[in-house]
């Protein structure tokens, strides 16, 4: 795992759960939001590559309580694109934004886990449900509250026909449990549980879904593990 301690399901963290506390938003120079994130060390940030290329200056907007009344905002320092990102076809749509300052919210609950590959693609992606968590979009604007929506991972071929895309072996495919007709935010993310932990396995691709559908192209996060730890040292 690239955290050394990941969410439990304890009682704490089932409740932050509800709240989704490791989904930020992407907000830019003028406080509008426009992408989803989410918190994988204090001061690092996943989102997709074409995400964190819309705007020269970005921030995130953490979701988690706070005495005060505003949500907590940190400017982003560097972004790390993936060296291999290719905008016309996609591939190796992710991106690492780190940040200011370290987030540090004693009862938010420990960053979610990022698992090795084998375990993702072996084990989490093909046998459990997921969770696709993150805010939805009406196309200029995400929304107040962040949404989930069961999932189950889907057979390559059947998703490439059903979005006109070509699912190569860092990306993947899930279907959600109802009927489409919303349109999700960029940089949203699924989540697994495996035995008490939460761990990370996809991050919504910037491919439009068909017509708003069932149907969700990700990015393996598990595949850049490597990547992952070079740049946070």
């Amino acid at each position: 795992m690239l955290n050394s301690e990941c969410i439990r399901a304890t009682q704490r963290s089932r409740r932050n759960l509800q709240i989704f506390p490791w989904q930020v938003k992407l907000i830019d120079s003028e406080g509008k939001d426009f992408c989803g994130g989410v918190i994988i060390e204090e001061n690092f940030v996943l989102t997709t590559a074409k995400c964190s290329l819309l705007h020269r200056n970005i921030s995130v907007k953490t979701n988690f309580p706070r005495t005060s009344k505003d949500p907590l905002t940190i400017e982003v320092k560097r972004i790390h694109v993936h060296m291999m990102y290719e905008e016309e076809t996609g591939d190796n749509d992710i991106s690492l934004l780190e940040l200011e300052l370290p987030i540090q919210c004693p009862d938010m609950g420990l960053p979610i886990c990022m698992p090795e590959q084998d375990f993702a693609e072996r084990i989490l992606i093909p046998g459990t449900q997921g969770l696709l968590i993150g805010w939805t979009s009406n196309g200029s604007e995400l929304g107040n509250v962040p949404m989930q929506l069961p999932v189950m991972h889907m057979d390559s071929e059947e998703c490439g026909r059903a979005l006109n895309v070509t699912v190569t072996t860092r990306t993947y495919c899930e279907r959600g449990a109802a009927a489409g007709g919303v349109q999700w935010a960029e940089g949203s993310m699924v989540a697994r549980k495996h035995k008490g932990t939460w761990f990370l396995t996809g991050i919504l691709c910037s491919v439009p879904t068909a017509e708003y559908g069932q149907e969700f192209l990700l990015t393996k996060v598990s595949r850049y593990s490597l990547w992952f730890r070079q740049i946070i040292k």
